[in-house]
This record gives C-alpha cells, structure tokens and sequence, in this order.
C-alpha cells in the first residue's frame, strides 16, 4: 500500500514539474484579439487616453476637448460601439505645461489597455511626448496641434487642425492683405514651439506679399503685462498688429492695446472662435480679427443639435474649433478600431496603420485625409467680433 502511494506521489511530482516548466505565450502590449471569427473573448472596452489642459490658462480648450470626447464616446456606444465593444476614456490633466505631458506620457504607455491618445492641445506637449509615444508605438492624435514639424516626429503621431505653414500665411495673404488691405504689422508673439512657428511662417509670408513686418517682440507664458512690448510695436507705427498668442494672454493685450488709445487694426491668431476670449474682452475686443477652420452654422439642424447639447454638458460654454476637432479625432480613432476589429485584431499596431489609411472620412470640421507624415492641409475663414460675437466674414479660402 505504502509503495502504490508512493508511486501515485512521484508522478505527481513529476507532472508538476513538467507543468511549471511550460510557459504561456506573452501578450503584445495593447493587443486584443476581436475579429468577427477569432475563439478569444471580446474585451469588456476599448479605451483611449485624453490628455489636456484641464487647469490653467487654456482651460478652456481642455474642457472642450473632454465634453467633445465623451459626447463622441456616447454617440458609438449607443451605436453599437465597436464592433459590440463599447469606448471608453480616461482623462490626464496635462495643464498646458510640456513637462506634464511628458510624465503622463510615461504612465499611459504602460497602461496596456490604452490604445491611442487624443491629445494634446499644444504643439509644445506633443513634441515633447512624442518621443515617448513612438517608441511604444502608441497613436497620439491631436486636435489642435499646428506645428509643421510635430507629425513628422514619427509613425505614431498625427494632427487634423491643419499646419503652421499654411495657416500663418492665411492671416497675412488673406486675412490682412486681402481683407484688411494691411500695409505695415507689428507682431507680438508666444515664446514656445507654436508661438515660434506661427512667427517663422507669418513672416516669410508677409515678405512674399509686400507687407512691411515694423517690429516683432516675444512673451512668455507667465508674462501678464505686455504694456512696454506694446509701447514698442507702436512706435514702429503699424496699421496692424498680430498677437500670436492663446486667448488668456491676448484678451489681455486686446484690453491693454485699447487702454493706450491705440487705434491699430488687431489680429489674434490662436483664439479662433473662442467664446470666453470675447467675454474676456468684452467691448475692447469689438472689431478684433482671427481666423478659424471652422464655425458652426446654427441654422443647420444638425450643427445646431450639436451644440446645444455641447453648452447644456458645459453649463453654457459655447464650443471652439478645438472641441469640434476633439469631436472628429474620436470618431476617427472609432472608424480606424472597427477596420482593424473586422480585419481581426485591434491593437495599438493596427489601430495606428487604419488611421493612417483613413479614407472618405468626413467629419464636423469637414473631409479629413491625412497626408504621408499624419497630417493634414485645411480650409480657413475669416472671423471678426461683432457685437459681442464671433461672426464668419467669409467663405472658405485656401492659402496658395
């Protein structure tokens, strides 16, 4: 009996061994097998990181980007999701500060559930997390993100605003030359990555045109009184002066140039549509310039819809070109998941290659097709503050 016991114990012994020895086959990071024929479980959600200046001086574009998210969100799941598996979405306040995008960078690529990112909000935090986000091949998408080197930092990294250098020579060959009919502009801009670019492409414009660049000086992000830089651009007696600067900062300027007594023609570029910068300004900024790629046309039913359901979530923010931007890279990142989901697999790789390949989308900002490097080239129009509000003067127009 002791020896059929002791021979029952030894084989048991060596089946476990034999067992621990077998390992299972590593999971690739982000990956999930969902195809309509595949033996695995679907996964309970899909997720995506938002990263934004929730706090601080763009918060306002950090709010928009989350209400636009999540309406988005809603929308696919109600729809079906993808593929029957619902979105979902985790939200990072990188505060506008590129240091901050870079360390929440960190934490979302080790997060293996995270498949792409919508965000950031500026060119500075993107390029400053991209390198981050290419090496561990995850999507960063962002809305608002202008500056002509930022998508060609990788595979992994794209943006649907538009670029730097067509936008910044829009403002001077149409808003100001065709428009306004400027002959001189002074320029007061945003020490950073955007703030530099704008610069770089609005004057190589202005020289290609024949307007007359009388003086640039630079801000930083913390400056809050532009007085003796403005005092400056004065005295080199332009008709226009172009404030490249986010609408905390310029609505000050607006406020600032007004209190002078200055009578000169004001464009802001980098406020596009905002609606607290108007409130911001208030009468100051009547007759203040900017230019936007899109504007909701509230006699539209579907665009009216939209944002209605937009200022109730925001308790009474009307939307920016950033939210509607915000509201379109979801649904992107939503059509590329269910082409991958019907291809059978949706993981970071493959997310990534059917967003690249994205064709015939359309969304609220218009068609969207990025271009080898994963940006994209846009329509813009001029806007002007009338009466307190932002008002489109014209129809859309390619800068050529």
């Amino acid at each position: 009996m002791k020896k059929a016991l002791s021979l029952v114990l030894a084989v048991i012994l060596i089946l476990g061994v034999f067992s621990g020895c077998t390992q299972p086959a590593p999971s690739s990071q982000g990956q999930t097998s969902v195809g309509a024929g595949s033996t695995e479980a679907k996964p309970s959600a899909y997720k995506i990181a938002v990263t934004a200046p929730m706090t601080g001086n763009n918060a306002e574009n950090g709010k928009n980007m989350d209400i636009a998210v999540q309406m988005a969100i809603e929308e696919i799941n109600a729809a079906g999701g993808i593929n029957g598996v619902m979105l979902e979405k985790e939200i990072f306040d990188s505060k506008g500060d590129p240091k901050e995008s870079v360390d929440i960078a960190r934490r979302i690529v080790q997060d293996d559930k995270i498949l792409a990112v919508v965000g950031d909000f500026s060119s500075s935090s993107c390029m400053a997390a991209a390198p981050i986000y290419e090496e561990a091949g995850l999507v960063q998408l962002s809305p608002s993100a202008t500056h002509t080197d930022y998508a060609g930092m990788g595979d992994y990294q794209f943006g649907i605003m538009g670029r730097q250098d067509g936008e910044a020579p829009f403002y001077s060959n149409v808003i100001m030359k065709k428009y306004i009919g400027t002959k001189k502009v002074g320029v007061l801009y945003l020490n950073n990555d955007w703030g530099v670019s704008v610069r770089d492409n609005f004057v190589k414009a202005c020289e290609g045109n024949g307007i007359e660049v009388t003086m640039e000086e630079m801000f930083s992000d913390t400056d809050t009184d532009f007085s003796a830089s403005l005092s400056k651009i004065r005295q080199s007696n332009p008709d226009t002066i172009c404030l490249v600067s986010f609408y905390q900062q310029a609505s000050i300027m607006v406020k600032q140039i007004r209190q002078m007594g200055w009578d000169v023609e004001i464009v802001a570029m980098g406020v596009g549509f905002s609606e607290v910068f108007s409130e911001l300004v208030g009468a100051d900024g009547e007759g203040v310039y900017s230019g936007t790629m899109h504007v909701l046309d509230l006699e539209d039913p579907t665009d009216k819809a939209w944002n209605d359901e937009f200022v109730s979530r925001s308790g009474g923010l009307a939307p920016t070109v950033i939210g509607i931007c915000s509201y379109d890279a979801t649904n992107m990142l939503a059509a590329a998941m269910k082409k991958a989901a019907e291809k059978g697999e949706v993981n970071r790789k493959t997310l990534r290659d059917e967003l690249a390949a994205l064709d015939g989308f359309v969304g609220m900002s218009g068609p969207i097709k990025f271009n080898p490097i994963g940006d994209v080239t846009r329509k813009y129009r001029v806007s002007q503050i009338v009466n307190g509000k932002w008002v489109a003067q014209t129809d859309y127009d390619y800068y050529q």
